[in-house]
């Protein structure tokens, strides 16, 4: 113990007297332990951090498949047939989000409801921190339909008031009783969607109105079944069971069941899946702790050098090398205690600003992360780890000491390589050859967004539009009829606000994943009649006239919804340019009849083709119907303004509240804001990995001035004769630069081969560009050189500046 406090009091000396030094090497550190904690938390939060349930390592998740469906959703009355025939389960249950509007006096707020099963809370094992769960088997008949809220919506939308339990809540305008408050810790079951809402399938019939049809229909496929094993059971026994009742189902239901099958997977394996994104972000983000970990290295290397007529002496005197080490290693687990609490610091700070880099959504999404035992424990581990990787190779160096020069009072020589490429410019290679591997990925990723972004989404995602999303009239007590006069009112309204240009409304906003998948069977009358091969489903939307234009969508032929395209007049559609060529492909589409459903449309004209659910999905055919002729009780509104959108923001969402507020109204996004969570996940892939490679090249750069600078102070003289005898100041500056270009090429050639390897696992996070994609490659390499070269420059130019007379005096 005296020996560590000695070695510490030292130590604290030492980096004391070497300021620069000290700050560089601790700055280095910081800032990659501080990267590899950011990303740590994001994938802790989003995919390891244990479900804040009873024993969650026996949930298994319970999906149905076929042969065209490899993993699919169960309906309700699948999930009741397998809650009660299976003996391998203590629990089963069911889960599906949807979205509801909590309102009041006007102001809405969206929130996601689970509809799930009564036994949701008793399987899971959460108890509510206020209040109750649901009934379950014989006495959930008798409860009143229900609902319990998230601790969060309960701190946010009453206050956190203690007395809430029993009090009505109002749901999509309908009254229903709030039973208790979920946990703090309990969101859901869905990291990146947390629940704001439970209720049950009682409770959400009494919200949607109806029969309850959805519950009774088996091939309405939209819940997820969640199941906990018994003891000792074996996942083979589950399987098994599994077939036995999906052959039971099929041959009770063929029409539904047949061919279809129960598929089970654990919450480790379902984990392990979803961990293949966040495994590649952490070996990215090791890869610049690697760089800061050898640029550290470096530095002691330079730093012992100094120390080496210190180091001598004290083997001379006795000292035994383990202990010479000993001191060394304390030295360099001080940086690193010092690196890792800075780094702390920069992951705290940078988990703080990441809820900015969210775009906008009405509803709060996103995994739960946070700064918490876990995190710091990963970071006090990589601490270690870090020191012991930077710290052991250059103590071991260090020790290495020719001791007869010591006595004969000459210079020492710490050991260098046999092959003359030092230990510090073999550090420098690899760091270059990393920092080579994370541009490219960088590049490839940027690559792949700016193909993206170059995608045509069939409208101009850079008009004024704002997006105003409002609660279904119908759940207010508006029929058709006054539903469409209240939109009808609404766009009048928005109409007249000055630095309007136009206003419409229509059934959905595209490029928001259409869960439900909402489908018309459409087919030609006359050339494929009956229900065949020829009949295909196809999504749709339906619009107000003025939406196309609106949006900025082209009319390739034909022309679009007139207001004389009424509920009396002839039923009319419009298709895209897919379902054109596929019905129509050597004719003209406009004027011919569709078969959608029971009734006829003449196709009046064919619009551009678009991008309908997610921006990356394949061309695929599309229907556009008139509001007047197919009613929706939902609806977005779209406002287009003469400029920026935000300067009239105000005026629309008061005008939209002042036409009724019965019927709430979220807050309004433009449409900008809607491209940027359609852009999302492309737009942080790049984001993240572009930040890590620069980060990784200031490394780099870092540790490539400092063997530079070190290498010209140990040439001083060899530099000052040279010059002494007639060299110019460009023949200087092009031999430490040479010196310098060899080390860069050397690491650029090995980076590039790590790079090919890793842009392997990228491939299937790139659209439109290939793993090999030379201009990344080319690009990223070209990159790296020119810094590495202009980090070289600067001690270049100092060398030429020695003057030939100190040295020839010094010889």
């Amino acid at each position: 113990m005296s020996n560590l406090l000695q070695d510490l009091r030292y130590g604290f000396r030492t980096l004391a007297k070497h300021p620069g030094f000290t700050a560089v090497a601790v700055l280095s550190l910081a800032l990659g332990i501080g990267a590899n904690s950011t990303i740590f938390s994001i994938v802790d939060g989003t995919f390891l951090r244990p479900w804040p349930v009873e024993d969650p390592g026996s949930l298994v998740s319970i999906y149905t498949a076929t042969h065209k469906e490899p993993e699919d959703a169960a309906s309700y009355p699948e999930y009741l047939d397998l809650n009660k025939q299976n003996t391998v389960f203590s629990g089963v249950l069911a889960y599906g989000k949807r979205g509801a509007f909590v309102s009041a006096g006007g102001q809405g707020e969206l929130v996601l409801i689970d509809v799930v099963s009564e036994n949701y809370f008793s399987v899971l094992g959460v108890k509510p921190t206020l209040g109750r769960a649901f009934l379950a088997g014989a006495d959930q008949s008798a409860e009143p339909p229900g609902v319990l809220i998230s601790y969060a919506l309960w701190q946010r939308r009453f206050g956190a008031d203690a007395g809430v339990v029993g009090r009505p809540i109002t749901l999509d305008g309908k009254s229903l009783v709030l039973l208790g408050v979920a946990p703090r810790e309990f969101r859901g079951l869905e990291r990146f969607a947390p629940t704001d809402v439970w209720a049950t399938p009682k409770g959400w019939t009494l919200m949607v109105g109806g029969d309850g049809g959805e519950f009774q229909a088996r091939n309405g496929r939209w819940l997820l079944l969640v199941a906990r094993l018994r003891p000792d059971i074996k996942i083979e026994q589950v399987r098994a069971q599994l077939d036995t009742i999906a052959s039971r189902i099929a041959q009770s239901f063929p029409a539904h069941n047949q061919g279809r099958r129960f598929g089970v997977v654990s919450e480790s394996e379902r984990t392990r899946q979803a961990l293949r994104p966040a495994l590649f972000l952490m070996a990215m983000v090791t890869l610049v702790l690697l760089i800061a970990c050898a640029n550290v290295a470096g530095l002691l290397l330079v730093q012992n050098e100094r120390r080496r007529r210190e180091i001598g002496m004290r083997l001379v005197l006795g000292a035994g090398r383990l202990r010479l080490m000993a001191q060394l290693l304390t030295e360099s687990g001080l940086l690193a205690l010092v690196g890792g609490s800075l780094g702390i610091g920069v992951a705290w700070w940078l988990i703080g600003v990441a809820p900015a880099l969210v775009p906008f959504s009405p509803v709060p999404l996103g995994p739960d992360i946070r700064l918490d035992a876990r995190v710091l424990v990963f970071t006090a581990v990589i601490a270690l780890l870090t020191a012991m990787v930077f710290g052991i190779v250059p103590a071991l160096q260090a020790t290495k000491c020719d001791l007869v020069p010591i006595l004969k009072g000459e210079e020492v020589e710490i050991s260098r390589s046999a092959r003359g490429l030092t230990l510090r410019k073999a550090l420098v290679v690899g760091e270059i050859a990393l920092s080579v591997t994370l541009v490219t990925g960088a590049a490839l990723l940027l690559r792949s967004l700016m193909y993206t972004l170059n995608i045509n989404p069939g409208f101009d995602p850079g008009k004024n539009v704002v997006i105003l999303t409002m609660a279904p009239p119908e759940l207010y007590g508006y029929n058709e009829q006054q539903g469409s006069a209240l939109y009808q009112s609404l766009m009048e309204r928005l109409q007249s606000i000055p630095g309007v240009k136009r206003a419409s409304y229509a059934r959905r906003p595209l490029l928001i994943q259409d869960e439900m998948g909402e489908t018309q069977k459409v087919t030609v009358p006359g050339e494929h009649p009956g229900v065949d091969e020829s009949t295909i489903n196809v999504r749709y939307n339906i619009l107000s006239p003025d939406y196309l234009a609106t949006m900025g969508t082209r009319i390739i032929r034909g022309r679009g919804f007139e207001r004389g395209d009424g509920p009396e007049s002839a039923k009319v559609v419009l298709i895209n340019q897919t379902l054109a060529r596929q019905f129509w492909p050597q004719g003209d589409a406009v004027g011919k009849w569709l078969q959608i459903g029971k009734e006829q449309f003449q196709v009046v004209g064919v619009t551009e083709d678009g991008k309908y659910n997610t921006i990356h999905e394949a061309a695929q055919p599309y229907l556009f119907f008139p509001f007047a002729q197919m009613f929706s009780g939902e609806a977005s509104l779209f406002v287009e303004t003469e400029g920026n959108s935000r300067g009239v923001m105000d005026a629309i969402m008061r005008e939209a509240r002042g036409v009724n507020e019965k019927v709430p109204i979220v807050d309004a996004i433009t449409l900008k804001q809607h491209m940027g969570s359609v852009l999302f996940e492309d737009t942080t892939a790049a984001w993240l990995v572009g930040s890590l490679g620069l980060l990784g090249i200031f490394l780099a750069t870092v540790g490539l001035y400092g063997v530079i600078s070190y290498t010209v102070n140990r040439r001083t003289r060899e530099i000052g004769i040279r010059m002494a005898l007639g060299a110019k100041s460009g023949d200087v500056l092009s031999l430490v630069l040479t010196q310098s270009l060899k080390l860069v090429l050397v690491g650029v050639l090995i980076g590039m081969g790590f790079a090919l390897a890793a842009s392997r696992v990228m491939a299937g996070i790139l659209y439109g560009v290939k793993p090999t994609d030379p201009l990344a490659f080319l690009g990223g390499a070209a990159l790296v050189v020119a810094i590495s070269l202009l980090a070289s420059y600067l001690p270049a130019r100092r060398a030429t500046r020695v003057d030939p007379m100190e040295a020839l005096r010094y010889e």
